[in-house]
């Protein structure tokens, strides 16, 4: 629309000139136009009025703080311009800013965007590719084994980022190795054994005890095996001595029947002489010493609690007592202060004695309970009291199967290891044996047989494929 009124202006201006000229009153002359102007256009105009080069504006570039010059006439036009911005500068705190290049006052500022932070570096702006926001953290998984004592744990944020450390923590043992606290995973050696144990059973034994000796057993570790020191346990045997003997020199001997290296030889004793006998030892039953005159010989006991002395030279001549003196024992009647022997009754035991021996065992030590032992009497006799003593043992397990399972099961009722059968091929006519308990389980895979083959000698066979040593044959029939 601004065109075509901007044509009809110049039409006209250009009708006036030459209607000018033609009516002109002027002498003949050169024109001398000068520029004239407007907000929209330029033309050139004489001063007698004549005009011409009507033309609108142009050229020049319009900016944010001035409008376009006319590049004919030199007069400013139209409207200011767009603002025309450089690139994004990083403020370095999270925003950024573009500056206009005509002014620098016209500024344009915004917060950061785009890019990826990573573990160890911020994100980059996808426009002033200035760095902003935080770094993350790690993000690390559990720690795995890498089988060499050491375990690692990986960034889920990038797994280029780990940190691999040396496996710790755990004890281990004789039998197993320590299991890291971290990564839960065996690691490193087994420990030494460490014989320290006294556990008083037949596998350890070294020697039974003795009439001087205790039982000798070897250390043991905890896993059981057995090692070179010994330690000694309970008490010596009592020496278990037999008859005494005569030597024939007025002395007599006793040996134990544990060990005959142990002997105890005294002078007999006892009896009494005669006018025309010797003494007869009332240990040995040996006659012993020399034949004495007449005289009392020693008290000797009647048995009865009584006892005499009779005139070695006549036996007829004696002197009878009640025995007294001494004191009785659980094991040993009061012995006399005359005749020096035994007499009266026994005390009664007094059962407080702890003697770990098998003679006074009730009951060994299970899984369940300690070793039971009969409180005993200083003489050895056994009470009917108890006490316990030493360690409950380890389970002692024996293996259970069912048809289709096997397990261990204690005598106590603990079980474990409960397991299906596994391992062996059954065949066609038997069933797979299970490879820990030898049980048989699962089915018989039965005959499959093939087709018949001919022999050759008129009969023909097929053979089973998954044995084949089973075969049938049969005469050829037909045809």
């Amino acid at each position: 629309m601004k065109r075509k009124v901007l044509f009809l202006v110049v039409l006209s201006l250009l009708f006036c000139m030459l209607s000018a000229c033609s009516s002109c009153n002027e002498k003949p002359h050169v024109h001398e136009y000068k520029m004239q102007t407007s907000d929209v256009m330029h033309w050139l105009k004489c001063y007698c009025g004549d005009t011409k080069d009507y033309n609108v504006h142009g050229g020049g570039i319009a900016t944010c703080v001035e409008k376009a010059k006319c590049l004919t006439c030199g007069v400013v036009y139209g409207e200011l311009g767009d603002h025309s911005y450089g690139d994004w500068v990083s403020n370095g705190e999270n925003t950024h800013t573009k500056t206009c290049i005509y002014d620098n006052t016209h500024e344009v500022t915004e917060n950061c965007n785009g890019g990826i932070a990573t573990c160890e570096e911020e994100a980059i702006c996808e426009y002033c590719l200035g760095e902003y926001g935080e770094e993350l953290e790690h993000n690390y998984g559990a720690w795995v084994s890498n089988g060499n004592n050491t375990h690692t744990k990986t960034c889920s944020n990038d797994t280029n980022h780990k940190i691999t450390e040396n496996c710790s923590g755990g004890t281990a043992t004789c039998t197993t190795k320590a299991v890291c606290d971290e990564c839960k995973t065996s690691y490193g050696q087994l420990e030494p054994h460490v014989f320290d144990k006294e556990v008083v059973e037949e596998k350890y034994l070294k020697s039974k005890a003795t009439c001087t000796e205790k039982k000798e057993y070897y250390y043991s570790c905890i896993c059981g095996e057995k090692g070179s020191a010994t330690f000694e346990k309970g008490e010596p045997l009592e020496h278990k001595y037999g008859e005494w003997v005569s030597n024939g020199n007025n002395t007599h001997t006793k040996t134990c029947s544990n060990d005959t290296n142990h002997k105890i030889t005294e002078n007999c004793n006892g009896g009494t002489a005669t006018c025309g006998e010797k003494i007869i030892c009332e240990v040995c039953l040996t006659e012993y010493g020399e034949e004495l005159e007449h005289n009392y010989g020693e008290w000797v006991s009647n048995g009865d609690n009584t006892h005499t002395k009779t005139c070695s030279n006549d036996n007829s001549h004696q002197i009878t007592e009640n025995c007294s003196g001494g004191t009785a024992t659980c094991a040993t009647k009061a012995v006399c202060d005359e005749c020096n022997t035994f007499y009266g009754k026994l005390e009664p035991h007094v059962f407080d004695k702890e003697v770990v021996e098998e003679k006074y065992i009730k009951s060994e030590a299970t899984c369940e309970e300690k070793a039971e032992y009969y409180y005993s009497c200083s003489c050895g006799e056994k009470g009917n009291t108890t006490f316990e003593t030493g360690d409950i043992e380890e389970h002692e397990y024996k293996m259970q199967t069912s048809e289709t399972m096997h397990w261990l099961k204690c005598d106590c009722g603990d079980t474990k290891d409960f397991n299906v059968h596994s391992g062996g091929t059954a065949t066609c006519e038997e069933r797979a044996i299970c490879t820990v308990c030898l049980s048989e389980y699962g089915e018989e895979l039965g005959h499959k047989y093939g087709d018949w083959i001919s022999n050759g000698d008129n009969t023909h066979t097929k053979t089973c494929s998954n044995d084949n040593s089973h075969k049938i044959t049969r005469d050829c029939f037909g045809g």
